[in-house]
Order: structure tokens, then C-alpha cells, then sequence
């Protein structure tokens, strides 16, 4: 079932694309089994099926959906930026998986918490990064995601960040986002560089 769903995008990569279907997941997993193990399966057999990492992006939102995403996961990353909105939502979603675990008798994932739309010429932005350092030091992934017209430059051309071979300052924030989040050595960057 899984296997017709995969459509390869590039090299070794391959998506599994959502659709409007997916808006009817929370009625279909009503069940507590069912919210425990659906997306978990799905995520057994593509294990089976040769696939050594499996990331899930998930909405904004607490539901079934994401709930059944959090039993699934090793990992949860909570994006975020300086807004009172993110800061409030931080603690909300980690009592949440907190909440969820001790429900279905799962271990914990670790949680990582990815800081978004870094400007440091805006002092609120260095405010709440200082914060998180302080208050999240081991879930905060210390390598801020800085703005960037290239995200824009990007999604007008229907591509990634890491299309061509151009140098930005945007790949390299994610790159090194994803070599922290794995686990690979990385060379610390100058944050007082670019934005």
C-alpha cells in the first residue's frame, strides 16, 4: 500500500505527497490503537522497505493526525521565530508530547527546537534566541535559520534551497541545521556574519 503512494524526487529521495484526503485522518483514527500505531506502521515499512531516515512535516496543530505522527517519532523539531505566539505554543506542545507519551506508555522523542527568521539587527530576535539558549540549552539547535530573500527566490522558481550550485546563505544555515540535527561534526559559523 505504502509502495504506490512514494514518488521518487531526486537521487536517493523520495515523498510520500499529502493530499485532501489527509483532512479526513483525525475522523479515521478516533481509535486509540489507531492513533498509537498509523502513522508508526507506515513508518515500520518503509524501514523494511529500505529507508534509513523517514521525516513527517506536520501542521501547526495538535489533532489525531499529528498526535499519531509524535507516537511514530524519534525526533519532533519545533519550528519557530520571536513572536509571543511561538513562545506560548514551545511550552503548550511540550506538554503535549509529555501528555501523549505518558498516554500511550511511549518513550519520550527528544525534541529540538529550530529557530527561524533570524535577524540579528532586530533585538527581539537576539531577545528570545538568548532566552532559548538559556532556558532550552539541550533542545535548542544552535544553528538559527537566518532570513533570507532566497526561501522567496526559491518557491517562485518551484525549487529548493539547495538547486544548483549557487552559494546562500539560506543552504548553508539549513545544511548546517540537518549535519547538527544528525549528529555530524559541524564548524561553527559567525553569526555576526549576514543577517
Amino acid at each position: 500500500m505504502v509502495k504506490h503512494a512514494i514518488k521518487d524526487i531526486e537521487g536517493t529521495f523520495s515523498i510520500i505527497p499529502s493530499s485532501l484526503e489527509n483532512a479526513l485522518l483525525d475522523l479515521s483514527l478516533s481509535n486509540p490503537a489507531a492513533q498509537k500505531n498509523a502513522v508508526k506502521d507506515v513508518c515500520e515499512q518503509l524501514r523494511l522497505d529500505g529507508y534509513d531516515l523517514i521525516l513527517i512535516d506536520s501542521p501547526p496543530s495538535l489533532g489525531v493526525a499529528v498526535i499519531s505522527a509524535i507516537c511514530a517519532s524519534d525526533i519532533v523539531v519545533i519550528p519557530m521565530c520571536e513572536d509571543v505566539f511561538s513562545l506560548k505554543g514551545l511550552e503548550l506542545t511540550f506538554n503535549e508530547i509529555k501528555s501523549i507519551c505518558s498516554t500511550f506508555n511511549l518513550t519520550s522523542p527528544q525534541i529540538r527546537i529550530l529557530y527561524s527568521k533570524y535577524d540579528r539587527r532586530v533585538k527581539i530576535t537576539m531577545d528570545v534566541f538568548n532566552y532559548l539558549s538559556e532556558r532550552y540549552n539541550k533542545e535548542l539547535i544552535t544553528v538559527p535559520i537566518r532570513t533570507s530573500t532566497d526561501f522567496i527566490k526559491a518557491l517562485s522558481k518551484r525549487e529548493t534551497v539547495f538547486a544548483g550550485y549557487k552559494t546562500s546563505t539560506a543552504r548553508e544555515d539549513y545544511d548546517q541545521y540537518v549535519k547538527q540535527l544528525l549528529g555530524i561534526k559541524i564548524q561553527p559559523k559567525n553569526m555576526e556574519s549576514g543577517r
